[in-house]
């Protein structure tokens, strides 16, 4: 029971950072953007509400980080590192697909990037679920539907440029 708990909290932890280390990079990327940072008179302008997130996600990562830590050291004995580290890998293939997201959508544009990352996740959810092929292929279309959906909302209904 206490391995568990060990195990448990040091692989929060390392998410905690993990999430911390992407937030930073979020963080960079909005404050050398000029157009987002300039002023805007009373109005926030648009850099307000990723900063309101970011600083919450932050918080909230570096919390998490944090007592998950205090708790794996209270924890007598070796922290076993392969379960937390088997645990974290998920969550760390998500931030590198995410920031992979982010870096290609100008690229190769949002609708490419947003089925790519949409089917592949569905897909990989599936088969670690054990679906059959039958169930991957309708977790691969559900993907690309929502990505396209997404799409179509924003670009073509509400007229946000993607």
């Amino acid at each position: 029971m206490k391995e568990t708990l060990r195990s448990h909290s040091l692989s929060l932890a390392i998410t905690g950072v993990m999430i911390v280390a992407g937030v930073m990079l979020l963080w960079r990327n909005l404050v050398s953007d000029p157009i987002v940072m300039q002023q805007w008179g009373r109005d926030p302008g648009p850099a307000f509400q990723p900063i309101v997130m970011l600083t919450l996600l932050g918080l909230s990562a570096l919390g998490l980080a944090v007592t998950s830590a205090i708790n794996a050291l209270r924890a007598r004995g070796v922290v076993d590192l392969g379960n937390g580290i088997a645990s974290v890998a998920m969550p760390a293939a998500m931030v590198a697909a995410l920031l992979i997201f982010v870096a290609l959508a100008p690229r190769i544009g949002f609708l490419a990037c947003a089925l790519v990352f949409t089917a592949g996740w569905s897909a990989l959810i599936a088969w670690r679920d054990g679906e059959g092929r039958r169930g991957i292929a309708l977790a691969v279309g559900g993907g690309a539907l929502v990505a396209y959906g997404i799409f179509t909302v924003f670009s073509t209904m509400i007229g946000v440029p993607l």
